[in-house]
């Protein structure tokens, strides 16, 4: 199978959003935002300061785990499944700093950095 289009990771971090009660949307320079958390509007939202490249070896680093057997799941449900619990994390980092942050995407996955780190 194909990797998924930039379009199909950005709706899968959406959909999965949603599960954890976020509403994400794509601003109008093509970056996902979190615009509300639990039902309340975020003031300012937060930003994926993600790029399309950034975001796409992010799942091709989860789907060669898939590829080489090492993962329970096929490429794309590995990548389901391993970004959401990122997702999770990056929401407990944003949390934990208590103050304004991005959510960036590293080896680890993605992660909420403050914002003067972030630069």
């Amino acid at each position: 199978m194909a990797d998924p289009t930039i379009e199909q990771l950005s709706e899968s971090v959406i959909t999965v959003g949603t599960g954890w009660g976020l509403e994400i949307s794509s601003g109008p320079d093509g970056r996902l935002r979190i615009v509300r958390r639990g039902g309340e509007l975020l003031n300012p939202p937060v930003e994926f300061a993600v790029t399309d490249s950034k975001l796409r070896a992010y799942y091709r680093h989860i789907a060669e785990e898939a590829e080489r057997g090492v993962a329970p799941e096929p490429a794309w449900e590995w990548w389901m499944t391993l970004m959401s619990t990122h997702l999770a994390e990056a929401l407990h980092d944003l949390d934990r700093a208590a103050r304004p942050c991005v959510i960036t995407v590293g080896d680890t996955g993605f992660s909420a950095t403050p914002i003067d780190s972030a630069q």
